[in-house]
């Protein structure tokens, strides 16, 4: 991507400034460099695309803008039961959108053809599902009136996933490789955010959430900067 080394050392002092926020107790430096995280990549993201922007770059745009809500939410642990639940609802939709992008675009037949991969090869769901159940059976006792929320958002996160798994041979290796791998990596995080919450204490913590969450974004937003290169199969 153009201009990628300045932007990766701006997003790693983000990154960087988040967890040393979070490590040292000073919630001001969150406030400041959490939201930033986002608006920093959908920022990069725009100014690499604009010369191909399309519908598919807008819901990238519209996934990243959702996300940098939940972050913000998700700020205020000092009254958790009111903010984790809107920022539950920020990430679902985010996903939401990030799932109609990978499976509607790019346009290449209809809606049926791209999924032409789970009718073809139906046991590549099977990971997910035992995954999605797995989860939810360790968890289900902690959740209490969390249970229907915390249920819906791993059964659209886990989706995602599939959909980003429909991209295979839709798109290069490339940009395949990148957004699945990154929509695997965020399942990742949020399945160590919720085990960190509702089970079990897990050390560094805040390291192994911003690390893999960060992480899982730029991987996403590369694949999808890759699919709408001018050399990108379409």
């Amino acid at each position: 991507m153009p201009h990628k080394r300045p932007f990766l050392i701006l997003y790693s002092i983000l990154i960087f400034l988040v967890i040393l926020a979070q490590w040292i107790k000073t919630p001001v430096l969150a406030y400041i460099a959490k939201p930033l995280l986002m608006v920093s990549l959908a920022t990069f993201f725009y100014f690499n695309v604009k010369d191909t922007f399309n519908t598919f770059a807008k819901l990238i745009l519209v996934a990243l803008l959702l996300s940098c809500i939940g972050d913000t939410f998700l700020l205020f642990q000092s009254d958790p039961h009111n903010y984790f639940v809107p920022g539950l609802a920020s990430f679902l939709l985010a996903h939401i959108v990030y799932s109609y992008a990978f499976l509607r675009y790019p346009l290449s037949g209809n809606l049926k053809q791209h999924l032409g991969i789970f009718t073809t090869k139906p046991h590549l769901i099977l990971p997910f599902i035992a995954y999605l159940l797995l989860f939810m059976y360790v968890l289900h006792n902690d959740l209490g009136t969390l249970l229907v929320p915390v249920a819906i958002y791993a059964i659209v996160i886990n989706f995602m996933a599939l959909a980003a798994l429909s991209r295979w041979h839709r798109v290069s290796d490339y940009s395949f490789s990148m957004v699945f791998w990154g929509a695997l990596i965020f399942v990742l995080s949020d399945s160590i955010i919720a085990i960190n919450k509702f089970l079990t204490s897990i050390p560094f913590d805040n390291i192994f959430i911003m690390s893999t969450y960060c992480l899982a974004q730029y991987m996403i937003v590369k694949g999808a900067y890759e699919q709408l290169k001018p050399t990108s199969v379409r």
